[in-house]
């Protein structure tokens, strides 16, 4: 499974990448990534966000690939569930430790 995100906006306008694909992790990042992308229904999230846009408010733009499928979306902090916005930062957090 292969995860990117790009996470943009904000104040300063922020823009931070991460992509991490689950076969490079150890097995217990990868269990702790997969738990997470399930939680987070990556593969139901709706093409674009729903609900108002708010100036200033983060950006998110994700793709996930497995098992020959791929789903790409964009959504914003207002529309973002917790668990999503849970796994955008596990994401970056890996992607920083990796030094990528």
């Amino acid at each position: 499974m292969r995860v990117s995100v790009k996470k943009s906006g904000g104040i300063a306008g922020l823009k931070v990448r991460a992509e991490i694909d689950s076969e490079q992790l150890s097995p217990k990042q990868e269990r702790e990534m997969k738990d997470l992308v399930e939680r987070a229904d990556l593969f139901d999230q709706p093409a674009k966000p729903g609900g108002k846009s708010m100036p200033d408010q983060f950006q998110y733009e994700v793709t996930v690939e497995d098992q020959g499928k791929t789903h790409s979306f964009v959504t914003n902090e207002a529309a973002a569930s917790d668990d999503l916005l849970e796994l955008v930062d596990w994401l970056i957090a890996a992607s920083k430790r990796k030094g990528s």
